[in-house]
């Protein structure tokens, strides 16, 4: 179990945390501005994104839905 708090400014990039998550191996982190809790940034808030810009990229590509 980690003690360190690992938290991402309300400025983070999402790939910024993405890669922080990834790299850390957790499923949360939360999102901190001048010092107090603003929300929490899920693994699921980052599938819905993922989701959402596959579904463009492959109603940009044709009937096919090819990559």
């Amino acid at each position: 179990m980690r003690r360190q708090i690992t938290t991402v400014a309300v400025e983070t990039p999402t790939l910024e945390a993405l890669r922080l998550m990834r790299r850390l191996r957790i499923g949360c982190l939360p999102v901190v501005q001048d010092d107090k809790l603003v929300g929490i940034l899920t693994e699921e808030d980052l599938m819905n994104i993922a989701s959402k810009l596959l579904e463009e990229r492959l109603s940009q590509s044709g009937p096919e839905g090819v990559l």
